[in-house]
């Protein structure tokens, strides 16, 4: 059993993952996910985050930030001092 092939009139309405998901390919990097800090924003150990270099963010944000340890992932708050490397645009994960 097999899956019938989409008529090309049916395609015209996708769109590539990369389309979806960057905002600025020339500066958008992905970056896997390690641990549970994240999980009450459903980013979850594995995920991949998309995220974009950039200084356009704001209160609430998800940022990448570099620290001791490395790179980590945390809601921007104004007033924190921290090298803030860029702003979760997204994120994935794969099941199989």
């Amino acid at each position: 059993m097999g899956f019938a092939a989409p008529a090309e009139d049916e395609l015209a309405d996708t769109i590539t993952v990369g389309a979806y998901l960057l905002r600025d390919k020339d500066a958008s990097y992905l970056l896997q996910m390690s641990g549970d800090s994240m999980a009450e924003a459903g980013i979850l150990d594995g995920d991949m985050v998309v995220f974009e270099r950039s200084h356009d963010y704001r209160a609430g944000d998800i940022v990448v930030v570099l620290g001791d340890d490395g790179y980590t992932l945390e809601y921007f708050k104004k007033g924190t001092p921290r090298q803030i490397i860029g702003v979760v645009t997204g994120s994935f994960r794969k099941y199989k």
